[in-house]
């Protein structure tokens, strides 16, 4: 048997976003930028993560843009095709454990409009097969 485990920490790059499968099955999808600063230099690698169940609701309800958390978890490949019809392929990490760290974010607002946020450097979560 083979699997890429992986361990990270960094701060969630937007809001979560639930969804559920046909059969009730809770699904959240979030992105975490973790940036690695070396003397004058400074770069951001961005994950993808996908949450099921409890902790999908978990993670919907208390994690928010900014928040710093821990993930463990698995790469999970997915193909996928892109605005252009073009096919793509990416990994995602599948969360097997995470742990809240950090302050917590700021309050969270209402009214705000839908795609008045930041780009979206993730792509579309919609395209996405789960």
């Amino acid at each position: 048997m083979s699997m890429a485990q992986l361990s990270i920490i960094g701060n969630l790059g937007r809001d979560p976003e639930m969804s559920y499968t046909p059969d009730g099955t809770a699904i959240t999808k979030f992105s975490v930028a973790v940036t690695r600063k070396a003397k004058d230099k400074e770069s951001t690698t961005w994950f993808n993560c996908v949450a099921f169940r409890k902790q999908a609701e978990t993670i919907n309800s208390y994690v928010r843009k900014g928040q710093q958390v821990y993930i463990q978890g698995e790469f999970v490949p997915r193909e996928y095709t892109d605005r252009n019809g073009a096919p793509r392929m990416a990994l995602d990490v599948q969360v097997e454990k995470f742990q809240f760290i950090g302050n917590k974010p700021p309050a969270v607002t209402t009214g705000v409009a839908a795609g008045s946020g930041d780009a979206d450097v993730l792509g579309d979560l919609e395209e996405h097969p789960f």
